[in-house]
């Protein structure tokens, strides 16, 4: 039987399902960011708006284009909850849960900005926008408040 302790450093499915969604975002930001660089216009099969949207002031910061940060976020994410799978450091796991809601914070300003603002929606940033949601949505429920997260005891 399970200790809460063991139980709390178990990595389970979620941080797999994390690591799967973190992985989709990377390709979809990958995408986005080889195409602005590329100079190419990304064009939409769902919605209309990706041009709009990914060609607004909006898109950028400095030359920098959000996609490339995108990019980084969701590398981190990988790197993070790969980590906690294999050393199972409570340290991992809250700087995954720490920077999943930063990057829904992120994403929830940018989703107002598309459909208020420039009026236009990207499915491209809308993936990403459902796959960070659903991203911190798993590493709350991997943490619940009032957890005390403590490393396993090693055996010798």
């Amino acid at each position: 039987m399970q200790t809460p302790t063991e139980k709390s450093t178990s990595p389970g499915w979620g941080v797999i399902v994390i690591m799967l969604l973190a992985l989709t975002g990377v390709f979809d930001t990958a995408y986005l960011t080889i195409e602005h660089f590329q100079g190419r216009e990304v064009g939409c099969s769902i919605t209309n708006g990706c041009g709009e949207v990914l060609n607004s002031q909006y898109a950028t910061i400095g030359p920098v284009p959000l996609a490339l940060l995108g990019l980084i976020y969701y590398l981190t994410l990988v790197i993070l909850a790969a980590l906690w799978a294999d050393k199972r450091n409570p340290l991992h796991l809250l700087y995954l849960q720490a920077l999943a809601t930063a990057g829904l914070a992120l994403s929830l300003y940018l989703v107002y900005l598309q459909i208020f603002v420039i009026q236009a929606i990207c499915q491209y940033c809308m993936l990403s926008a459902i796959t960070t949601t659903l991203i911190a949505l798993l590493s709350w429920l991997a943490i619940k408040p009032g957890t005390t997260l403590t490393r396993p005891k090693q055996s010798l």
